[in-house]
């Protein structure tokens, strides 16, 4: 192992997205701008996972978490909440651990994740896909809850 890099998990996610009969595509977008990343995401709309391999300047980001069913902030990764107040600031709904994010609140501006088991993130992501009102909620408080700390 590489001390964690993604390379040394992209085998075993892509075994499971595998085993899950999950479809799987690789966005290369041929620039950086908003448009040339949708263009690029647009092609592949039909799989249900899509890797962008390519680097997306900070002012694409909020429209991408806006439009996201979810956006997985690891805190193990990242410590200090940024992204998840970034990813609320847009309007997405913002996956995070247990600890550090002080600011979010489960099922009312954000999904914060008990475990580690991808299972429970699956089970959050059918449930908000399942009543729309509901995952409506946390999009809007979201925005709100990120406004406190600009």
């Amino acid at each position: 192992m590489k001390g964690g890099s993604a390379e040394d998990h992209r085998g075993h996610f892509l075994g499971h997205v595998h085993w899950l009969g999950l479809s799987f595509a690789e966005a290369r977008p041929e620039g950086r701008s908003l448009e040339e990343i949708a263009a690029s995401l647009n092609h592949h709309r039909d799989a249900d996972i899509i890797d962008i391999q390519a680097f997306i300047p900070d002012q694409v980001l909020p429209p991408l978490y806006a439009a996201a069913d979810g956006v997985l902030v690891n805190s193990i990764y990242e410590p200090f909440g940024l992204v998840g107040l970034e990813a609320m600031a847009a309007g997405g709904i913002a996956y995070v651990g247990p600890t550090g994010e002080d600011y979010a609140l489960s099922a009312q501006n954000a999904v914060v994740l008990d475990t580690d088991h991808g299972d429970e993130i699956a089970v959050m992501a059918l449930e908000l896909q399942r009543d729309p009102e509901w995952a409506s909620r946390p999009r809007g408080n979201a925005r709100d809850t990120a406004a406190l700390f600009t």
